[in-house]
């Protein structure tokens, strides 16, 4: 695994589109521990997170580790997912082998934080991989239940056409149409 110590041209590549104050948080020399920022964002999830493509292209040219979890458990697919920003992001990610069943601390995959943020492309993208669109977090939601819970029409139609199970059952005994 390379580190920013290690690799100069993470903090160019993230120059080019990042916005300073995530370059000084990061590259701060009491902050950079193993790659990671004092938050535990690391150069490809904040790249991720803004949608920045071509950072994002240069770090994997470099080898940076795909599958890196930031504090919470997420990988840098995940934060595409959640973040929606540059649907290419998720797309080079997944064509690069990033774990497209990863689950963060709280048992959450890409397709779950999409689908709970209404992120209709993601969704579509993830599914069509395909995700595993059952997979549950660790209190028993999928991302069928996160769309519903949060109101997002569209990718409860794309999971429900998916034939996602509307009747799965959560930790709390509800389904998505509780």
């Amino acid at each position: 695994k390379k580190t920013v110590q290690d690799e100069p041209l993470l903090a160019l590549s993230l120059a080019t589109n990042c916005k300073i104050q995530y370059l000084e948080n990061l590259f701060s020399d009491e902050s950079v521990e193993g790659g990671k920022n004092k938050s535990g964002y690391t150069a490809l999830s904040i790249n991720a997170w803004h949608g920045n493509l071509d950072s994002l292209k240069e770090l994997l040219t470099k080898g940076v580790d795909i599958d890196e979890k930031i504090a919470d458990g997420s990988t840098a697919l995940m934060i595409a997912a959640l973040s929606g920003e540059n649907i290419d992001c998720l797309k080079v990610l997944l064509a690069a082998g990033a774990d497209i069943e990863a689950k963060n601390n709280h048992g959450d995959t890409a397709l779950i934080h999409a689908a709970a943020n209404g992120k209709v492309e993601c969704v579509k993208l993830l599914l069509g991989v395909p995700a595993d669109k059952e997979a549950k977090s660790n209190n028993g939601w999928t991302a069928l239940m996160m769309a519903a819970e949060n109101g997002s029409v569209e990718c409860l139609q794309l999971l429900l056409e998916a034939e996602s199970d509307k009747e799965a059952i959560n930790k709390d005994g509800w389904t998505a149409l509780m």
